[in-house]
């Protein structure tokens, strides 16, 4: 029951793909490490809606999932290889 009430799942999902998408900036580009030092600093001084956009994350459309998909089809891909590599 606990995991249904407060949509609990859904938040879990939304930080996953939201980290996800975190990580996939940082392998991509150099410069994004200074806007996530910067989105760290705003702590609750914003919603987290509004800080999330200064990290490229606007939980009303979908890029940010297509992110984390992306990183999580890349470290799938390293797997495969590295079981086709040990067997």
């Amino acid at each position: 029951y606990y995991l249904y009430e407060s949509f609990y799942l859904w938040q879990y999902a939304t930080g996953l793909a939201i980290a996800g998408s975190i990580v996939y900036q940082l392998q991509h580009s150099n410069d994004f490490v200074n806007e996530y030092i910067a989105f760290l600093s705003l702590g609750k001084s914003v919603s987290i809606t509004e800080a999330l956009k200064t990290i490229h994350i606007d939980l009303t459309d979908g890029h940010y999932i297509e992110n984390a998909l992306t990183l999580l089809e890349t470290l799938l891909s390293q797997l495969e290889s590295f079981m086709a590599q040990s067997s």
